[in-house]
């Protein structure tokens, strides 16, 4: 292994130019750590032979760039935990193939994107023993949204806020739990919570905001004592705070109160926001 280039960090040196169809990094078959974040890369990974020769890769981050077009067929390396893709022009749907070779991923991000299409169930058919974190969020998601998520067994955030997911909630989220954040405002989900929530012993973060949720607010979700519900003013009661969201959820009828206060076993509300 004497002279073989096994990481390439380059963020942050104001690197210019296009991902080529052929190019020198394919011949760093070696390469497990790549990272060309923060930089003023353009162009597409789709047509380039550049990922499929790197199957060692562990980690890629091309975070914050200017790249576009469409993913490749198949996640670049089997062996990959780490994939940023975050804050760049990607478009079109996620292949549901991309994943078949995800044994090891960890963290998969792709924020702030021009993806479309639905987020792909595959995503935890191929990863679930591994995967820890999941970003969809800031881009043009559509459809219901993404169901498997139960079969991610150490997943512990999922995030895919500011889309057009429509639809309940998917009931296997409630089998993932080692989540600790779901975040998932401004998309167009309806329904009610389910009192399965009480499964989510680790929630921290719940961010349900601007969407059409309904019914009951389940009193099961007292017993999640490290919930911390999202919103615009710590100093309001959950229920409050989903009606200031545009929900309609209401308050179990066996309470007395009208609204319960804080000291009622209702977790606190944080303003935390993503």
């Amino acid at each position: 292994m004497a002279g073989h280039v096994t990481h390439l960090l380059l963020p942050f040196k104001g690197l210019k130019g296009g991902i080529l169809p052929t190019s020198s990094l394919e011949n760093l078959t070696h390469l497990t750590h790549l990272n060309l974040s923060h930089n003023l890369l353009y162009g597409s990974l789709e047509n380039t032979g550049l990922l499929l020769s790197l199957n060692c890769l562990e980690i890629l981050d091309f975070s914050y760039n200017h790249l576009s077009g469409q993913l490749p067929f198949l996640l670049p390396s089997s062996n990959m935990w780490t994939l940023d893709l975050s804050n760049n022009h990607f478009d079109g749907a996620i292949p549901s193939s991309f994943f078949q070779q995800a044994w090891n991923l960890t963290s998969f991000n792709v924020r702030k994107n021009d993806f479309s299409g639905s987020i792909p169930s595959s995503v935890c058919l191929h990863s679930s023993a591994f995967t820890r974190v999941l970003d969809f969020s800031l881009n043009h998601f559509n459809g219901s949204n993404i169901h498997g998520l139960g079969k991610c067994t150490k997943l512990q955030v999922f995030r895919a806020g500011h889309n057009n997911l429509s639809r309940l909630l998917p009931d296997d989220i409630y089998s993932a739990t080692k989540l600790e954040e779901i975040a998932l405002p401004l998309n167009s989900l309806y329904g009610a919570i389910s009192e399965r929530i009480a499964n989510l012993k680790n929630l921290k973060i719940l961010d349900l905001n601007s969407n059409g949720l309904s019914g009951m607010l389940p009193t099961s979700i007292a017993k999640l004592s490290k919930l911390k519900l999202t919103g615009p003013d710590p100093g309001i009661t959950p229920i409050t705070w989903i009606r200031a969201c545009g929900a309609h959820i209401k308050r179990n009828p066996t309470e007395n109160s009208a609204e319960p206060p804080l000291n009622m076993g209702y977790p606190k509300i944080s303003q935390t926001w993503i």
